[in-house]
């Protein structure tokens, strides 16, 4: 947070990019007397431009409490333990004044943004030793491709991925390969690379194979994570029309037969849990069998 408190370039243009994300919203949200949003108004917020920005869920800034077993949504687990202490740490600095301002919550969402970025470097690790890649010097974009669809299996398991059973990793990545929403990951990660090497084009040679460092393919990750709420939202409404399918009545019920009986090679499998289903108002029980 240090980093982002300091000011400098970088930080601000992630700043001013934050702000003018947020500054809509907060307006709209009821204040105090000061003008200031109250610790229920800010995780809202936060909560808000998170989901929207980067399809991250991110444990205890949710307004509804800690809601496990979500599908297709990344829980960044990173922040158990460190969001809420820089939480807190920012409420308690601001308590005697009775909420937080704009630039108090523009500073909050920087340094989660940071603290998730940083995340971002263990899962490009794992991923480079889950592939054989070595870390140092330079590797073919073919290498590359392999690595970052590694790292978006990763980043998309949260806290439930493994970051240190190589065998479990490639057993996974060849089960999910073979899903018929593959190729959309395949393709995201490519636009990446592409993106990047377009970014480069006036510093590269074109009659030679591009070759990566692990420095170059970190910067591709960072753009992978800043876009993955924007590419999730096509997921978003490609399994909406997934669950459409399964409601043979029409009625906007489905059996929870259906709902879980799904095999690997489908395109979603949906794993919340009957509790989570009744605590968000989604199990209809008020028939001989639950929907």
């Amino acid at each position: 947070m240090q980093t982002v408190l300091d000011g400098d370039d970088d930080s601000r243009m992630r700043s001013a990019r934050i702000e003018e994300r947020v500054w809509q919203t907060f307006q709209a949200l009821p204040k105090n007397d000061v003008g200031r949003l109250t610790p229920r108004g800010v995780r809202y917020l936060v909560h808000n431009y998170f989901m929207k920005e980067h399809g991250w869920l991110i444990q205890g800034l949710d307004p509804h409490g800690n809601q496990a077993n979500v599908s297709e949504v990344h829980e960044v687990s990173i922040l158990r333990d460190k969001a809420p202490a820089l939480v807190e740490s920012l409420l308690e600095a601001r308590r005697s004044n009775h909420g937080l301002a704009l630039t108090d919550i523009v500073t909050m969402i920087a340094a989660l943004e940071r603290l998730i970025f940083d995340e971002s470097l263990a899962l490009l690790r794992a991923a480079y030793a889950f592939n054989d890649v070595s870390m140092f010097g330079e590797v073919e974009q073919s290498r590359v491709h392999d690595v970052l669809t590694s790292y978006l299996l990763l980043f998309q398991l949260g806290s439930k991925g493994n970051l240190s059973d190589a065998r479990l990793h490639r057993a996974l990545k060849a089960r999910v390969s073979r899903r018929d929403d593959w190729p959309t990951v395949v393709d995201f990660q490519k636009d990446a690379v592409m993106n990047f090497n377009y970014a480069k084009k006036d510093t590269s040679n074109p009659f030679v194979e591009p070759r990566y460092t692990f420095e170059d393919t970190l910067d591709i990750v960072e753009e992978l994570a800043h876009g993955y709420g924007k590419w999730q939202n096509m997921e978003c409404q490609q399994m909406k029309a997934d669950l459409m399918d399964l409601d043979a009545d029409g009625d906007g019920r489905i059996p929870l037969g259906k709902f879980y009986g799904r095999v690997d090679t489908t395109k979603y499998q949906f794993t919340e849990s009957m509790r989570y289903l009744q605590e968000v108002g989604a199990l209809d029980e008020t028939g001989t069998e639950k929907k």
